[in-house]
């Protein structure tokens, strides 16, 4: 057990954390830079990120690293409009459509 020296400095052996094997602090040692953000997660989130991270004996950071490293978007909707229904139906052009037909219903 650790003994005070009065001053808030505590002496003496170090335990580990419940659940470690090491008295040392968890360090991820990074070769490569990273940079410290913050994210905002539900509660089912965050418990679902802490059971994961728990199960596969890593950090949640690093679970977070993998997760935005391997994010696919999901493809969008078409967009040009212009485009769109081009290549389906018989083949034949508006323009080969008699005027009438086409005015056909229109101020009825």
């Amino acid at each position: 057990m650790r003994e005070s020296s009065g001053d808030g400095v505590q002496s003496g052996p170090v335990k580990p954390a419940p659940g470690r094997t090491s008295p040392v602090p968890y360090a991820m040692p990074y070769t490569f830079f990273v940079r410290k953000t913050s994210v905002y997660l539900d509660e089912d989130q965050a418990q679902r990120l802490a059971r994961v991270a728990r199960e596969e004996g890593r950090s949640q950071a690093e679970i977070l690293r993998e997760a935005v490293a391997t994010y696919q978007p999901k493809p969008s909707q078409d967009r040009n409009f212009a485009l769109a229904g081009s290549g389906h139906g018989d083949g034949s052009s508006i323009a080969d459509v008699p005027e009438e037909d086409l005015l056909k219903g229109f101020g009825e």
